[in-house]
Formats: structure tokens, sequence, C-alpha cells
């Protein structure tokens, strides 16, 4: 999962209550656990920041955080749009 954009499941009330779906880097995320991965998502607009860690710390984050599903994607930070590298 390391240096791969993710998409996260977050419940951080429990899974009895509310959770949402996050891909997004917000403010309030540690800078030295979490880093952002610049993707385009419509051609032309401004690259978003999406979700990604380094090592442990990260995962260890994730999970305070109330992450209970992590969904990397299948490439790496540096060549996002290309999955085989």
């Amino acid at each position: 999962m390391a240096s791969r954009p993710l998409s996260l499941v977050r419940c951080p009330l429990g899974h009895q209550r509310k959770c949402f779906f996050q891909k997004h880097v917000t403010e309030t995320v540690d800078p030295r656990a979490i880093v952002g991965v610049p993707v385009v998502e419509k051609a032309g607009s401004a690259p978003a920041i999406y979700v990604a860690i380094r090592d442990l710390r990260g995962l260890i984050t994730l999970v305070q955080m109330g992450v209970l599903e992590i969904h990397p994607w299948g490439s790496r930070a540096a060549m996002w749009i290309d999955p085989t590298r």
C-alpha cells in the first residue's frame, strides 16, 4: 500500500454509525504520516490531492482516523497513470 493513491472508508464513530468515503487529503491529516499524490481527475483541471502513505506510521495514522476499509490503486504514486510500472 505504500506510495499508492488510496480510497478510504472512514467510520470515526464506529461501524454502526455514519461512515463516509474519503480520497482527498484534508488540512486535518498529519503531514508526517499522510502524503499527497496529485491526480488529474478531469482533463484541463487542477490536480486533486489524493491520500497516500509511506510506511507503518501512515497505516497507524489511518487506523487512528477511524479508517475501516483501505482501497489502494494498482499503480504507485510516481506512475499513477500506468499501473503496470
